[in-house]
């Protein structure tokens, strides 16, 4: 159902990926370890220690609660790197200007 409603293809893809390899009697540790460029390691572990445990609900939880909080940090790092990369550049403007029109009449 996530395969059908997803708009990236790639990603569509991979799903459909993962959704055959549950259908055809894998793990889903097994699925996400088919697709390297979109599942890191680190989740296919934990997914695999999840399963092996019988808390996958868990784990699962504790995945998507660390995705959240990268994506929150990423638009913390994004937002607070964008006042000092406006000061570079208005900076460098500045210099520029000054070293194309002020210093050549000097």
């Amino acid at each position: 159902m996530l395969g059908r409603q997803e708009r990236l293809p790639v990603f569509r893809a991979a799903l459909s990926g993962l959704a055959e390899t549950i259908r055809s009697g894998g793990n889903l540790s097994e699925g996400l370890q088919q697709q390297p460029k979109i599942f890191d390691r680190l989740y296919v572990n934990m997914v695999r220690a999840g399963e092996s445990g019988g808390v996958l609900e868990v784990v699962l939880d504790r995945i998507a609660l660390f995705q959240e909080k990268s994506v929150r940090m990423c638009g913390r790092i994004k937002a607070a790197m964008t006042f000092p990369l406006i000061i570079v550049l208005v900076a460098t403007g500045i210099v520029a200007a000054l070293m194309v029109f002020v210093v050549p009449r000097f």
